[in-house]
């Protein structure tokens, strides 16, 4: 798919800029768009009407009169307003980071878990957008055969739509939320033991759940691969199935996801709370390794995950030859040819619940 152009504004962070702009990158090309220009702003103190400054603006605005694009990306997350605002002046849609992170997970969406949560937190996203200013819906609506009621305007509408939208989404999320909080409660009766394995996304998490549990799910070097939790029993090649642990695979972390991401996975992320341990996988060719594991350390203390005994797992250890493991609680594995596999699968079975 054609994009044209990607705006990337930088502010200060907690990584690298260069880590900001190939991860941002990276999201883009998940969602299969091409780009045709790079602009980059780094942005100090955010100008309240556009975000980018004046000069920046015009920029951009003299790239799209020659360049044409379809859409304009922009790597923050922004408010209605000054999307609008934007969308103004550059005459050209705007597409922020959290409306590609949606269009992400639903592509990556499979279950009707999955697509029940993405849509919900699609739906909570267009709540955010309807504000007063959005003049082409403000019209009155009123009279014979309009659904809305005298003096309506088309904003009240689609609020009262999106609102109902939202009570039937929560409501069969509701249900599948108690299927999967019985079959909590049929593990603690059965005395099984529950292993979660996190870790910022495409660190491996899935390639070392498939090792473990000799499965066969989905697992690729994509972003997000995983949004529904996995679980299996461990059954490790040198030791066979075990009865009383059980492996799940989780959906990864990101730094910054947007609050609707984090409600709607609320039952996805409540499999972490759960657990009697959490390997926390890592990648350690990531130039960004230290920051990405402080996101990751954040996200589990922000889901109350972080008196939970953990193991620090440093994946993709081939890409890496040179990497050492300092810390003697944590492990150097490769999870494509199995290396220091054998190690981890010793010190989570020797786990007490």
């Amino acid at each position: 798919m054609t994009l044209g152009i990607v705006v990337l504004n930088i502010a200060p962070a907690r990584f690298h800029d260069t880590h900001l702009i190939a991860e941002f990158l990276h999201l883009v090309e998940s969602n299969d768009y091409s780009i045709d220009y790079v602009a980059l702003a780094v942005v100090k103190t955010p100008s309240p009407k556009t975000y980018v400054h004046a000069g920046t603006v015009e920029h951009i605005r003299s790239v799209c009169d020659l360049i044409k694009p379809t859409f304009v990306l922009c790597s923050r997350a922004l408010d209605a307003r000054i999307q609008r605002n934007l969308e103004k002046v550059l005459c050209v849609s705007i597409i922020d980071r959290t409306e590609l992170l949606l269009s992400l997970f639903e592509k990556r969406a499979t279950s009707a878990a999955g697509k029940c949560q993405v849509e919900l937190a699609r739906l909570s996203y267009l709540q955010t957008k309807l504000v007063r200013g959005w003049t082409h819906l403000e019209r009155q609506r009123g009279g014979i055969g309009l659904r809305g009621g005298p003096g309506e305007t088309q904003i009240e509408v689609d609020r009262r739509i999106l609102r109902h939208s939202i009570h039937k989404m929560r409501q069969k999320l509701d249900k599948i939320e108690k299927t999967r909080a019985l079959n909590r409660q049929q593990r603690t009766r059965d005395q099984k033991r529950v292993v979660s394995l996190v870790g910022y996304t495409n660190a491996g998490k899935s390639t070392l759940f498939n090792r473990l549990t000799q499965a066969d799910t989905w697992a690729n070097d994509q972003l997000f691969a995983t949004l529904d939790p996995l679980v299996r029993r461990l059954h490790y090649a040198s030791l066979g199935p075990s009865e009383e642990l059980l492996l799940v695979d989780t959906v990864g972390f990101m730094r910054d996801l947007p609050a609707q991401l984090l409600t709607a996975f609320h039952s996805t992320l409540e499999e972490i709370t759960l657990s009697d341990l959490i390997v926390h996988v890592v990648d350690c060719s990531d130039p960004a390794m230290h920051e990405k594991m402080s996101s990751v350390q954040s996200s589990l203390k922000a889901i109350s995950a972080d008196e939970i005994p953990l193991i620090t797992v440093f994946n993709k250890c081939d890409l890496n030859p040179r990497f050492t493991v300092r810390d003697h609680h944590a492990f150097c594995i490769s999870a494509t040819d199995d290396f220091g596999l054998d190690a981890l699968v010793r010190r989570i079975m020797d786990m007490r619940s």
